[in-house]
């Protein structure tokens, strides 16, 4: 398992001729390799130490032969003594070697990590168990006590001992510089054992190199063999190399350059050597930044990017992720910014990169810039305010890069280095560049939201090296010049969202590099080139470009065009030259035709893969297309479709004739995504058909209501806006759980409410914390950052390491399938030796009908290590949805199986919303409602087991509308599925009513409180003939009505729910505190209408003092016993009345705990006080709870006010943001008036005086 990192050296393996190392590291790979180790490695490569790190030599019983001499051929060894260190026989066979080859004067030091140096000196612990294990196995004892005299001889010697009170990586560096200071760090050359009269000659070399110089100089030396030219080279070298950030000296090219690939391998070598530099490049600015980009820049210095990138991933100092952008890890790149500290730690302005926002602070505002540095970033973590000085740059001469980020830059910047390659200055604060500003050499200028005026820029010259422009949102630009001459070389354009651009000159159309252009949301654009013909353009967007009424004609075929979008344009007809884009892959359709036809030549487009169309559309019927015509050379479908589809999107307003045709017409059996909109279609049973279909949106489809059976590759399906029934749902749901393999009935016997009433339940009310907010104009770069997260769909993964599935409905109630659930964001729970499937349900309240964007992170915490499991971003959601996710067994044993430990493992799930937004820029946070979790458990084991048997023979019967419904288990009409054996726990659901379509309970609490309260008076009516008798808890009868009792009997006729009631409308005209106070505190009787929204309980009971109670309300009410033993004191009724007491009592406790309570909903906290005092009159003591919810009133309303003011404030912002785009533009118009007014002026001056006809004849000599 060997990788042999040696500059020298090109290849990764034992083939080629061995090298001298600097250093060897030995170490237990399962105990460092991936952490200290791996840092260790990376650091001293960083600081240019060649390093053999023992990663992929197959590893036997005894250390190779190869392993043997590249420990002769280093120079150090470092040896990591580690705490499974001694159980490696291997590792015990390096220490050997290195112990005798310490003998010749090879340097060895020891590493304790996290172990002490007296364990492996003496042996004992872990060292002692491993050795006394290996004299079990050896018979040859002698193998073990050499192994024994190497850990006693390498432990005695001076090293490091790091224990877990250090920063690894402050202990890291300190390795790394002694090593650094030791003889091996910038070893000189040899030159001759006795140099004679060589210092004269190589003065006079150095003097022609004018090392002092900006320019590159190239000396030869020429003459026959054997007179010295190497020996000189090498002593220049040895004098000058410390003078550079990189230097390289290689030997023998001519030799070399003859061979075969010799001068690829003399330039991986040069590179190889110099490649430190580049990596502090990316260390110090480009880390996040897309491949393309950084190659683009870097070219332009001269550093070879390709070959050094792909040096730098061989060395696993950066990686590349999907979306072609450059990471490292936080370690390496502290790593390399410490490189660069060092370069200069007093003095700032010598250093070649800034990076600090406080260092680039004192270097620009007092002027400390030299020549020295190569690259600045002006940025700060929080909005800050910086003043510069107009010549600020001036001593900076040799500045390549400078970007600033979040600073507000005030002053007048009058010089810019001429060495620019990289501007990137956001909010640019003026009009132009500096006029003496020469940007021949600039690559990327960007400066989106500025005041740039982008015509005064083009007049500064040519930029004939820039590449890459950025004027996002810069809405002083009105019309793009002529750009052939300015910058041929132009390779992206990116002019999104600049309002105020009404035309793109001719010229575009012709640009031969140009190969992304981004037009979108420029709504007042209007005039394109009238012609296209940019044979390298890749991508053309024209979203949002609400006044484009014409499309450019396609002079010829386009095959580099891979990706088009018009949607949201005027266009209304397209060209007969559309056909030309033959080669597109994606293709975002949107024509303002009415019911039109789509252009006949869009079937000759059979690359595409994606196709989005967004209106009435119809496909063309005419070239002789027969559409029920089926094909057996198309899999039974018929010719005319997009045989390379893998995802389609219909967006239409009432067309499902055409969604109809479109399926089994066009679309192959290969589709994987399919995305409908359609007010008034059906999804055919024919989806089936689509064996590889992955993921499935349907938007607005309000009639929608059922879905049909899926084939079973589905992992993704999203109703948004969208309504499905109950009794889809659950079909849904038991295919997804059939796909992940979920066992049969899961329950779980120690499933307990994590709520308890103590003096912090206010805080409860409202126990979500806002998350981030962000201005909507951030909503795609935030698209951006999610898809670039590595926690995002694993949907598509392999099955090596499983996969997950996703389903997210309307709605904020949690299935009662899902075995644990929380009012909260987060549940505890155990589980057994490994992680078995898990099915997650997180119900989102969103408090008003904006389109919110928001993402929600679940992290896992299993024996308390933390895990990030999945990020799902919510786009464009206007109503309370529901989030069900999934994820195998094989996967949640891929994630976290490294933090199981033993039979019983505690297993945190947390929710959070990280960051959000809405349409209208609104305050008022989504929140996390509920949390259910499905999982196969061990809590019994943990927890009291609750008894459940025979509880359904316990419940009683009430009564709705007539109809007789049982509390526990009605019946449930869902037809069965073929082959179906998956039990998903809802046999006791109940079908749902109109009024609650997603209500997986079988009917709303309204009515099942109002029953309660139903039977409570039936129980306590008094007969004009007799007195009713129950037992009490003593067992006594006790007439009902009789002085005994507490409560006043009802006569015949009266109703439990008469009296004065509330007008709830007059809550919102009265939300000042005294007033509210003052209507909770009026005695009368309860409000007319019964509540509608608290909690709705499962069926499930537990015995509770000799009563069936709902098992959600068991920890509550043991709570309230514990804190109030005699709150049921004068409670004096019978068991069945009792236990619908305590229904009722649940019901209002869970609803005041999963309930964030604003001014929009007081009507809860009536309804609270109205079930509370029902329950005092009954002789239950709950004044404690009616204090309790008293003193949430004032949070709740001052809460209210404070989303008021920021209402307030965020309308106040956006006027004035329009008001400053309406002095902009006034300026502009005065300008123009007063230059027409004084050129009127002029043309006055110059006219004769025709007042006198006679004159002006002479005056003209006719």
């Amino acid at each position: 398992m060997a990788l042999m990192i040696n500059q020298g050296a090109s290849s990764s393996s034992f083939t080629h001729q061995y090298k001298n190392f600097d250093v060897f590291l030995s170490f237990r790979g399962e105990d460092t390799r991936l952490g200290f180790t791996g840092h260790l490695y990376n650091a001293l490569s960083l600081r240019g130490i060649h390093t053999f790190i023992d990663d992929k030599i197959p590893r036997g019983e005894q250390i190779s032969a190869e392993l043997i001499k590249t420990i002769e051929s280093s120079m150090i060894s470092i040896i990591v003594f580690s705490e499974n260190y001694a159980s490696s026989t291997c590792c015990l066979d390096e220490l050997v070697k290195i112990v005798e080859c310490r003998k010749n004067d090879q340097l060895v030091r020891p590493i304790f990590y996290n172990v002490d140096p007296s364990e492996v000196r003496r042996q004992k612990g872990k060292y002692g168990e491993a050795l006394a294990k290996h004299e079990k196995r050896f018979k040859d004892n002698g193998k073990v006590h050499s192994w024994r005299k190497a850990l006693y001889e390498a432990a005695n010697l001076f090293g490091w001992h790091y224990k877990n009170n250090c920063q690894e990586f402050k202990f890291i560096q300190e390795i790394v510089k002694e090593i650094s200071c030791s003889k091996l760090n910038h070893t000189p050359l040899f030159v001759a054992k006795y140099p004679v009269g060589i210092n004269y000659r190589v003065e006079a070399i150095k003097s022609l190199l004018d090392i002092g110089s900006n320019d590159v100089r190239m000396v030869g030396m020429y003459g026959p063999c054997g007179v010295g030219k190497t020996t000189i080279a090498k002593a220049v070298y040895n004098t000058i190399y410390k003078l550079f950030e990189g230097s390289s000296f290689l030997e023998n090219v001519r030799d070399r350059f003859g061979t075969f690939n010799g001068a690829i391998q003399l330039q991986e070598t040069l590179l190889c050597e110099i490649l430190g530099d580049m990596n502090l490049k990316v260390a110090c600015f480009f880390k996040g930044v897309c491949k393309n980009y950084i190659v683009d820049i870097l070219n332009s210095c001269n550093l070879y990017p390709v070959i050094g990138i792909r040096r730098l991933i061989e060395k696993c100092l950066i990686t590349i992720d999907r979306y072609d952008k450059l990471w490292m890890h936080d370690l390496v790149q502290q790593m390399g910014r410490e490189i660069v500290r060092q370069e200069s730690p007093q003095i700032l302005g010598m250093r070649s990169r800034l990076w600090c926002y406080e260092d680039v602070v004192e270097v620009l505002t007092e002027n400390k810039g030299s020549e020295k540095v190569r690259g600045m970033m002006i940025y700060s973590s929080e909005r800050a305010k910086l003043q510069l000085e107009a010549k600020c740059f001036e001593k900076m001469k040799n500045l390549k890069f400078l970007i600033v980020g979040n600073v507000d830059i005030c002053g007048s910047v009058e010089y810019f280095p001429n060495e620019l390659r990289l501007l990137d200055w956001p909010e640019f604060p003026l009009p132009s560049l500096p006029s003496n500003f020469r940007p021949q050499k600039l690559i990327a200028l960007s400066m989106p939201q500025s005041q740039i005026i982008l015509d005064k820029v083009l007049e500064m010259g040519q930029f004939k090296s820039l590449t890459y422009m950025n004027f996002r949102s810069c809405q002083y630009i009105r019309k793009l010049s002529d750009l052939s001459i300015a910058t041929p070389n132009i390779k992206e354009l990116d002019l999104y969202q600049c309002r105020n651009l009404v035309e793109v000159h001719d010229s575009v159309g012709h640009l031969d590099r140009l190969e992304k252009l981004d037009l979108s949301g420029c709504t007042r654009l209007q005039i394109l080139p009238s012609c296209l013909m940019m044979k390298s353009l890749k991508q053309l967007i024209l979203y949002e470009c609400r006044r484009l009424e014409k499309f450019p004609n396609i002079s010829h075929e386009m095959d580099g065009l891979e990706y088009l979008t018009f949607i949201g344009t005027a266009i209304k007809e397209l060209p007969p030259s559309f056909e030309n884009l033959t080669r597109l892959e994606r293709l975002h359709l949107g024509l303002h035709l009415g019911s039109g036809y789509l252009p006949s030549g869009i079937y000759n487009m059979q690359n595409l893969h994606e196709l989005y169309i967004w209106g009435d559309l119809k496909f063309p019927k005419d070239m002789e297309i027969d559409r029920q015509a089926l094909s057996n050379d198309y899999n039974g479908f018929s010719k005319y479709g997009f045989w390379s589809l893998t995802f389609l999107a219909l967006v239409f307003s009432k067309n499902s004739l055409e969604i109809d045709l479109i399926l089994p017409s066009c679309c192959p059996l290969s589709l994987q995504e399919l995305l409908i909109q359609s007010d008034d279609f059906t999804l055919p049973e024919s989806i089936l058909r689509f064996k590889k279909l992955r993921v499935l949106h349907i938007w607005h489809s309000i009639f929608l209501q059922e879905i049909p059976k899926l084939p079973e590759s589905i992992r993704i399906v999203e109703l948004k806006n969208s309504l499905l029934t109950s009794k889809s749902l659950y079909k849904l749901l038991l295919q997804f759980g059939r796909i992940l393999g979920f066992p049969q009935n899961i329950a779980c016997s120690g499933v307990r409410s994590d709520i308890l009433l103590d003096s912090q339940s206010s805080s409860r009310l409202s126990h979500q914390i806002d998350p981030s907010w962000f201005h909507p104009s951030k909503l795609p770069e935030v698209r951006t950052k999610f898809n670039a997260s590595p926690y995002v769909y694993r949907s598509f993964q392999e099955d090596d390491t499983g996969h997950d599935c996703h389903i997210r409905v309307p709605g904020n109630e949690i299935p009662k399938w899902f075995n644990h659930q929380s009012a909260r964001s987060s549940i505890s729970l155990w589980v057994g030796p490994e992680f078995p499937t898990f099915a997650l349900c997180v119900a989102f309240c969103l408090e008003d009908e904006n389109a919110y964007a928001y993402v929600c992170v679940v992290d896992v915490f299993t024996n308390g290590h933390k895990q990030t499991l999945i990020e799902e971003l919510f786009d464009n959601f206007c109503n309370d949805n529901r989030w069900f996710y999934g994820a195998s067994h094989r996967l949640m044993q891929h994630i976290f199986g490294n933090f199981i430990q033993g039979d019983q493992n505690h297993v945190e799930i947390s929710c959070k919303i990280s960051s959000w937004t809405s349409e209208t820029g609104g305050v008022i946070a989504p929140t996390i409602a509920r949390l259910g979790v499905h999982v196969k458990c061990i809590c019994g084991l943990q927890s009291s087991v609750i008894n459940h048997e025979n509880y359904y023979s316990k419940l009683p019967m009430v009564m709705v509308n007539g109809s007789d419904f049982s509390l526990g288990e009605p019946n449930l009409e869902i037809d069965s599925i073929a082959g179906d054996e998956f039990d998903l726990g809802l046999s006791s659901m109940g079908c749902s009513s109109m009024n609650d379509v997603f209500d997986f309970n079988p009917y709303p609490l309204s009515k099942k409180i109002g029953n309660l309260l139903r039977k409570r008076d039936q129980i306590y009516r008094v007969d004009s003939n007799k007195v009713l008798v129950d037992a009490d808890p003593a067992g006594e009868a006790v007439p009902r009505g009789s002085s005994h009792s507490p409560i006043s009997p009802l006569g015949e006729g009266s109703s439990v729910t008469g009296g004065e009631s509330f007008d709830v409308d007059s809550i919102h005209e009265r939300t000042d505190l005294q007033g509210f106070v003052r209507q909770f505190d009026e005695d009368g009787d309860q409000n007319d209408n019964f509540p509608s929204h608290f909690y709705h309980l499962s069926g499930s009971v537990v015995r509770f003092q000799r009563f069936d109670v709902p098992v959600e309300g068991l920890s509550l009410l043991e709570d309230i016993v514990k804190r109030h033993p005699n709150f049921m004191a004068g409670c004096r009724v019978g068991a069945a009345m009792r236990g619908l007491m305590f229904q009722l009592l649940v019901a209002v406790l869970l609803d005041m705990q999963r309930t964030c309570l604003d001014s929009s909903n007081l009507k809860r906290v009536l309804e609270w006080k109205n079930a509370l005092k029902e329950l005092l009159a009954m002789g239950l003591d709950v004044q404690f709870i009616l204090d309790h919810v008293r003193s949430a009133i004032g949070p709740c309303l001052a809460r209210s006010s404070e989303k008021k003011l920021k209402d307030l404030e965020a309308k106040i912002a956006s006027v004035v943001e329009d008001i400053s785009l309406l002095v902009a533009e006034l300026s502009s118009l005065t300008s123009q008036r007063d230059e027409i007014i004084k050129y009127m002026s002029s043309i006055d001056k110059d006219l004769p005086d025709l007042s006198a006809e006679g004159e002006f004849v002479k005056a003209s000599g006719l």
